[in-house]
């Protein structure tokens, strides 16, 4: 076991001191399959005012659906549904006729979900 120390400065004053213990991990055996890679970027601009993009990044052709929520659960938008190409991917979001605030922006693909933030800001 390796031990490092992280040593950083917050606000030029405070010092946090922080202790890392490293141990060494068998390597996953040869013939275990990769686990699909697929990120849902942050959406540019946020706050948005008329419209966003969403980044969407995909090791390989995936069916995926995109939905859009407000904070209280309901569904405000469904931006895409069905395959997306490998690589990345942005969907253009028209925001001009929902109110301010935040909304949830969702991925689905089969029984998993990845969810982040936006703000919508006039």
């Amino acid at each position: 076991m390796k031990r490092f120390y992280l040593i950083s400065v917050v606000l030029g004053s405070l010092l946090l001191l922080s202790q890392l213990t490293l141990a060494q991990r068998s390597p996953a055996p040869l013939h275990a399959a990769a686990e699909e890679t697929i990120v849902l970027g942050q959406n540019f601009p946020n706050p948005s005012t008329s419209f966003t993009k969403i980044p969407v990044m995909l090791q390989k052709r995936t069916f995926v659906k995109v939905e859009v929520y407000n904070l209280i659960g309901a569904k405000v938008a469904t931006l895409h549904q069905g395959e997306l190409p490998p690589g990345r991917t942005e969907l253009r979001f028209d925001t001009s006729q929902l109110k301010n605030g935040v909304y949830i922006y969702r991925l689905s693909y089969g029984d998993k979900h990845l969810n982040r933030r936006m703000t919508v800001s006039r």
